[in-house]
């Protein structure tokens, strides 16, 4: 599926919005998605989904 990204200046902050097509968070999994080696698809097995991506992508923001 196609990915978007948008930014836009909010309150003097920077909003950076991704958005795709794809199945989406559910709702029961959004409180852990940013923890390290979280995955909601464990039976893809190791090296499938490594639970770092989000994890990753959230210390960088942060920083």
């Amino acid at each position: 599926s196609k990915v978007r990204l948008t930014c836009r200046r909010v309150r003097g902050e920077i909003e950076i919005v991704v958005d795709d097509d794809g199945p989406g968070i559910r709702d029961d999994a959004l409180e852990r998605i940013f923890e390290r080696f979280y995955t909601d698809r464990p039976h893809q097995g190791f090296g499938q989904n490594s639970g770092l991506g989000l994890s990753i992508s959230k210390q960088i923001v942060d920083a």
